[in-house]
Order: C-alpha cells, then sequence, then structure tokens
C-alpha cells in the first residue's frame, strides 16, 4: 500500500530497521550460552530452546496483540481517511495490498477458529 514512499528511505529509517535485528542477532547467542551456565548440565539444546522460548511468552502475547489491533486498524484508516478527510484513492498496487491485509486477517481468524 505504501510502495510509492519506498524510495524515501531515510539514515533514521534504516536504523529503525537493522538496531532490532542487531540485537536479536546476539541476543539468542547471548541467551543460549547463558543458559548453558546457569542450567543443570543435562539438558538438552532444544530444552534450553524451550526454555528461552517459554520464558519470553509474555513479550511474545503482547506483541501479538498489538500486531493484531494494528492490522485491522489500517482498512479503518484509510477508510477514513478517504472518506473524511478527502485523501486520494489508493493505487492498484495500494488495494492488492489491501486485499492481502484482509484475505491474511480472514486466514488467521479462521485458522485460530479451528483450533
Amino acid at each position: 500500500m505504501q510502495s510509492a514512499h519506498f524510495r524515501e528511505n531515510s539514515t533514521e529509517n534504516l536504523a529503525a530497521v537493522l538496531i532490532p535485528i542487531v540485537i536479536a542477532a546476539f541476543s539468542y547467542p547471548l541467551g543460549n550460552r547463558m543458559t548453558m551456565d546457569g542450567c543443570p548440565k543435562h539438558l538438552t539444546s532444544m530444552q534450553r530452546i524451550f526454555g528461552m522460548t517459554l520464558c519470553s511468552m509474555p513479550f511474545w502475547a503482547v506483541c501479538a496483540v498489538w500486531a493484531g489491533t494494528q492490522s485491522g486498524e489500517v482498512v479503518f484508516t484509510l477508510l477514513g481517511g478517504i472518506l473524511l478527510l478527502g485523501d486520494a484513492m489508493p493505487s492498484a498496487a495500494g488495494f492488492a495490498g489491501i486485499a492481502r491485509i484482509l484475505i491474511g486477517m480472514t486466514a488467521n481468524s479462521l485458522a485460530a477458529g479451528g483450533r
């Protein structure tokens, strides 16, 4: 939907993307090493990874709720901008992006309902 803004890259945008990636790249191996030192020696790598994943679940739950709320807001914000503020209609690529969002939201809801 925002493909027209793709060329408007800045150092701030690049840093906003790269800094979390670099932090994650160091955090996982560091966490793995820390669990090797702090856990009993009989635990396997899979058990240590499971422990790190299990302990980080509250963080992932917060991120999932936040992302789910945001994905619904995309369509309503777009419609509100067009109808109330006189924004321009999206291009064909924009409509394709909206369709992908709606299909993804519907598929996610159907998959979650089947559990």
